[in-house]
């Protein structure tokens, strides 16, 4: 993440996942959809949204940032 991320606390929320923002999952997505299949970066914002969930339930974070993270879309072939 702190590779393809334009923010420059990306280093710090890449070892903990407790500083992602919306905007790290987003720039995240982004890369997945341009570098990746379009079923990869679905899978990926699947996985994101039950790990954010679990650090919710586990009172690590307040928030999830994939919060009105939109999931992308699968191109039918």
């Amino acid at each position: 993440m702190a590779e393809h991320s334009p923010d420059p606390d990306a280093a710090d929320a890449a070892e903990d996942p407790t500083e992602v923002t919306r905007r790290h999952a987003e720039a995240f997505q982004t890369w997945m959809i341009e570098t990746r299949s379009a079923s990869t970066a679905l899978n990926k914002h699947k996985g994101l949204q039950q790990f954010f969930k679990w650090l919710l339930a586990g009172e690590d974070i307040d928030r999830s940032p994939m919060d009105r993270v939109r999931q992308p879309k699968r191109h039918r072939s």
